[in-house]
């Protein structure tokens, strides 16, 4: 039986990836990193077509307190608003 190129590619990337990088690229000219250059994370794709990311940077500051219902300081909660809404768009 052969598979099509399609099928063959989504067999291909199920499973557990480790993030290494994450860019934006912008109509082939222009690029950034939306969560700076030093990150870690994993993907994981599932036979049912879902796709998770947990992504994290690896020089974010100590949590404010070790109560997790104050652990972000104001600062850090607007940032973790801001890349909500930077993923959201993307999505979208």
């Amino acid at each position: 039986m052969t598979i099509n190129p399609r099928e063959q590619l989504r067999l291909n990337v199920l499973g557990v990836w480790t993030l290494v990088t994450l860019k934006a690229i912008v109509r082939t000219v222009w690029c950034f990193y939306p969560l700076g250059p030093d990150l870690a994370g994993q993907l994981v794709y599932d036979v049912s077509g879902r796709m998770s990311a947990q992504i994290v940077r690896t020089d974010q500051p100590r949590f404010a307190s070790d109560d997790n219902t104050q652990a972000l300081s104001r600062r850090n909660s607007g940032r973790m608003a801001r890349l909500y809404r930077l993923f959201r768009d993307l999505h979208r």
